[in-house]
């Protein structure tokens, strides 16, 4: 005689807000957090979806629970400059401190485009993506110990279009 029991298992919900980030004038931010099991969600505000829509800077919490337990998590969006602030120097070694020279606090924009030049005028770097950076290679190889040009273009969330250059110095 034999029998089969079935178990099933939930797990406790997992999920992260993120970093705590800077938020500029007239932006929305939607935290969207991904969940590893269905939970019941309960905002900071007492809303129940699955998303929010944060429209002003402030500390932002949910907790999700279910039959096996609780988590919850805050993030703090922090009014901000929303002047792109790029740095002045790079080293890409691999440390994992400063390997790429890109936006420093990137925000939401409508375009942009940053290019990197040598000291030849030569393009050697392009991105359409602001969390994008150059990691001071051109073709996978690596670039020497100089300094750069980058030029700026983007139109941010209320159609201005803004030009920016400056140079940044590569590090090894």
């Amino acid at each position: 005689m034999a029998d089969t029991i079935s178990v099933s298992y939930i797990p406790v919900p997992k999920f992260t807000l993120g970093r705590d980030t800077f938020w500029c004038t007239g932006q929305q931010m939607v935290l969207a957090p991904t969940f590893n099991t269905i939970a019941s969600l309960l905002w900071q505000d007492g809303s129940t979806a699955l998303t929010y829509t944060a429209t002003k800077a402030g500390l932002y919490s949910l907790q999700a629970t279910n039959d096996c337990g609780l988590a919850t998590d805050a993030v703090n969006i922090i009014p901000g400059s929303c002047i792109i602030q790029m740095p002045a120097a790079f080293s890409p070694n691999g440390d994992g401190i400063n390997d790429v020279f890109k936006v420093k606090y990137p925000f939401t924009v409508q375009q942009f485009n940053m290019i990197i030049y040598n000291r030849y005028g030569e393009k050697i770097f392009e991105t359409a993506n602001i969390n994008q950076g150059w990691d001071g290679s051109r073709k996978g190889q690596p670039q020497l110990m100089n300094s750069y040009t980058w030029m700026i273009r983007y139109t941010d969330t209320e159609k201005r279009q803004r030009q920016l250059q400056g140079m940044v110095v590569l590090l090894r």
